[in-house]
């Protein structure tokens, strides 16, 4: 009899698992000068604005950063051009929900906070866009026995039906991007409406 292994299940991934940590800050008495200097330094899009005893209280983007200075407000408070209506997440929220987060209130970054509210990361959509990356290879291992996917002449039967005068639009598309070495993707409604 052959020895058989029990593989566990992959839970979701959290913010704690793909949080960047630790979070590039500023008090609120810095100028908005000081705050582009420290995004500049550190590359980062987004600042979070901490409290002396460090509670959140606001990011501000590189983009409002730079539009303050363009408008010669480089030497007011930080706090002048920092956004208050703040989404977080705990470390134990799952990343489906950051990503709920992200898409329904467009944020760039999403602060990780603990339940006493004491920051302790951030995800950003590239790090949302990272783990999105890194899933398809782990599904391929647990999920052996998903269902292939739709083959060009599957597409082109199901397609045909409605939309037979943008098929000859697609195969030319299909071409340039092979010989450009580029994948390309069919989303949104079309793939939806497959039956």
């Amino acid at each position: 009899m052959g020895l058989m292994r029990l593989i566990p299940a992959m839970s979701e991934p959290t913010a704690q698992d793909i949080m960047s940590s630790p979070v590039k800050t500023v008090l609120p008495t810095a100028t908005i000068q000081e705050a582009r200097q420290v995004l500049s330094r550190s590359g980062h899009a987004g600042l979070c604005v901490v409290s002396a005893d460090g509670q959140l209280v606001g990011i501000a983007s590189r983009k409002d950063i730079e539009v303050s200075v363009r408008h010669g407000l480089a030497q007011t408070s930080v706090t002048g051009c920092m956004s208050t209506q703040l989404k977080t997440a705990l470390p134990e929220t799952s990343i489906s929900d950051i990503q709920s987060l992200v898409a329904t209130y467009d944020m760039g970054r999403i602060p990780v906070l603990t339940s006493n509210g004491e920051l302790v990361g951030i995800v950003t959509r590239t790090d949302l866009l990272r783990q999105l990356q890194i899933q398809p290879q782990e599904q391929a291992f647990s999920h052996s026995s998903a269902p292939p996917l739709p083959t060009a002449d599957h597409l082109y039967q199901q397609l045909s039906l409605r939309v037979t005068e943008i098929w000859p639009a697609m195969m030319l598309l299909a071409t340039i991007a092979e010989q450009r070495g580029w994948s390309l993707y069919l989303v949104g409604g079309g793939v939806r409406d497959l039956d």
